[in-house]
Parts: C-alpha cells; structure tokens; sequence
C-alpha cells in the first residue's frame, strides 16, 4: 500500500504524521537506490485485515504505529528484506507466531534464523507508539533494538543513504555492516542495547528471559 494511501482521510492517527512522512522517503530512497530491495516490498495490509487479526491478540493492542507500518508494508518476498538483521514478518507471520515465546503479550514481528526475533509488546490499552524489543535466544536476553517504530525507519533511512546496508551486490541478500548500524542505530534510539567492544560489556536496556523480576506486568500477566 501507498503512503498515499495510507494518507487518506480517517485511515490513519494524525499522531503518526511524522512516521508516515519518514516512510514516504523511506520508500523513496529504496525505490531511487534500492531496487532490488524496493522490487521485493509487499503490499500492506487493509485496515480491515489489520482489525481483524487485532482480534486473534488475547484482548490486547498493537501500537498504533506498527499498524501504521503494517498498512504501508507486509514483509519482503524476496532475499533483499527492506527491514533486515532480524528480518520483519508480514501481518500474518507474526499472528501465526502469537504466544510461542515467553509471553502472550510479544508478537513476534521478525525472524533472524532461529536465534534473533524482534518483538514489539502488545498492551492491554491503545497506544500511539511501543519499543522494538530483540530476543537472543543464545544469550536468553531481551533487549531495546529501537526505542520506537520511527526511530527505526528512521535508522534504516540513513542505513540506506549511507551504503551501511546495501543491495550493490550480485549475492542475493543486503550485505550489513554491524558496527556502522549500531552507531546510527543508537543515534535514533539512545537507549538501546549494544555490545561496548572496548570494555566488552553490554549497555542499554535489557532483560533476562530466566530472571522475570525485571519484566512489566502486562509481560508477566501473560506467560
């Protein structure tokens, strides 16, 4: 679905004008720069569709601003995924995934092969905005990726701009550049987590899968 689209009157929150202006040029640099990225873009979801699958949510919430995401893009059908390192999931992966990991109020919105997820917190009330958590399953973390739905667009727009991520290269995937990511990355969300090389100890908001002392109660209402 277009950003036009999504533009149109009473289909959108007047609180997500910002995000949906930064997808506008998102999907303006992929288009111009990315091609093989943009090619592989599936088109977004109704609101209807979205309404629907809110209801298969336990009685909780998506965060107004997923579901804006979720309108303009469903998942990449192609190797080049737009959002990568966890890769983001259409609308109906991440319904089919409700409930498999530690708590009913995750869904699951990405993949990174088994041993990365990303996960943005359903709540109980309607919200303009949430974190994108991570979840190593390896480390038996959970840790703050981006501190909101803007803040990572706004990441993987200069990530873009910038050749940290890339589609120049005949080898059928965006080849990623960690370091470079994680300092834009922090630029956007100051917050949240990373692995300080220099004194070898993480930093930023994260969680202990085993030790739930730590968690918000909605997380723990649902386990």
């Amino acid at each position: 679905m277009s950003i036009k689209d999504i533009l149109q009157k009473g289909s959108c929150p007047s609180e997500q004008e910002e995000l949906i202006t930064a997808l506008q040029k998102l999907e303006d640099v992929v288009k111009n720069c990315k091609p093989k990225i943009a090619q592989g873009i599936n088109k977004g979801n109704s609101v209807e569709k979205i309404q629907a699958s809110e209801k298969l949510l336990n009685g909780l919430y998506m965060a107004e601003d997923l579901k804006v995401l979720y309108r303009w893009f469903n998942g990449s059908s192609s190797s080049y995924k737009l959002f990568d390192f966890p890769s983001m999931w259409s609308l109906d992966e991440a319904i089919e995934y409700l409930g498999e990991y530690e708590s009913k109020a995750w869904l699951i919105i990405g993949d990174g092969g088994g041993e990365n997820a990303l996960i943005s917190p359903l709540s109980e009330k309607r919200q303009i905005s949430s974190p994108i958590y991570r979840r190593d399953m390896w480390q038996r973390t959970l840790v703050l990726e981006h501190q909101s739905i803007l803040a990572m667009v706004y990441c993987f727009i200069e990530c873009y701009e910038t050749d940290v991520i890339t589609d120049n290269f005949d080898c059928g995937y965006v080849l990623f550049f960690d370091e470079k990511f994680d300092e834009i990355r922090l630029k956007y969300s100051p917050n949240a987590y990373y692995f300080d090389e220099v004194t070898q100890t993480g930093k930023g908001e994260f969680y202990c899968l085993d030790d739930r002392s730590y968690w918000h109660k909605e997380w723990l209402k649902y386990v």
